[in-house]
């Protein structure tokens, strides 16, 4: 993936994204450096055990709280759902079903009214 695609990925709310876009180019790269950052802070001492924040994780979750928001944004697009679909996260026990959609469940076959089919494929 070219920078001027991940620049596209994390902060335009247009278009839509596969599952493995999600996962391979946003959900693990920002697990790994979370993780790096978290190892950071415990070894430079800035991590606050009783709320398990430190200084550099909570600089990088303060720094993807939007590109997080338009990621998911485009997997709902994939799914023919509006953005606004995103608050029933917040609900509790109603927030599992758009969390399954979002993460494990294939887009919608063709074109939508979001965009093309990132597949490509229509069958």
């Amino acid at each position: 993936m070219q920078p001027s695609d991940y620049s596209k990925l994390l902060f335009t709310w247009e278009g839509r994204i596969t599952r493995k876009t999600y996962w391979l180019y946003f959900l693990v790269p920002y697990t790994v450096i979370y993780l790096i950052a978290l190892v950071v802070d415990v070894l430079l001492g800035t991590l606050n055990k009783e709320i398990g924040i430190g200084l550099f994780t909570g600089l990088l979750t303060l720094l993807l709280i939007y590109p997080s928001i338009v990621v998911i944004i485009k997997r709902l697009h994939d799914r023919n759902r509006s953005g606004w679909f995103l608050f029933l996260f917040f609900v509790p026990f109603v927030g599992l079903w758009p969390a399954i959609e979002t993460y494990f469940l294939r887009g919608t076959r063709g074109p939508n009214r979001f965009g093309e089919d990132p597949i490509g494929q229509v069958s």
